[in-house]
C-alpha cells in the first residue's frame, strides 16, 4: 500500500493526503527492454505462479523477464 504524508492541505484544515515522493513502489521496470512489446495474459496454476515468483525473486529479475527468457530458450530463438 502506498505511503501517504500530509502536506499543506492538512495544515490548512484539509484532509487530502499527498503521495510521498521518496518512496518508490516495486513493479514493472521503467526501461522497456523489448521495444516492440505486445501484452499477453495467461492463466497459470497457482503452484506454477508461486514457483515463478520465487525463482524471479532469487534471480532478482522481474517475472516477465524470466518468462521471456524461458520462452526464448524453449523455442530456441
Amino acid at each position: 500500500m502506498e505511503k501517504f504524508v500530509y502536506g499543506e492541505s492538512e495544515r490548512q484544515g484539509g484532509s487530502l493526503p499527498v503521495a510521498s515522493p521518496e518512496k518508490r513502489m516495486p513493479g514493472r521496470p521503467k526501461v522497456n527492454q523489448y521495444p516492440t512489446e505486445v501484452k499477453l495474459s495467461i492463466l497459470l496454476p497457482k503452484e506454477i505462479h508461486k514457483k515463478l515468483k520465487i525463482k524471479s525473486a532469487e534471480m532478482e529479475k522481474p517475472m516477465a523477464e524470466v518468462v521471456v527468457t524461458a520462452v526464448k530458450e524453449y523455442l530456441k530463438i
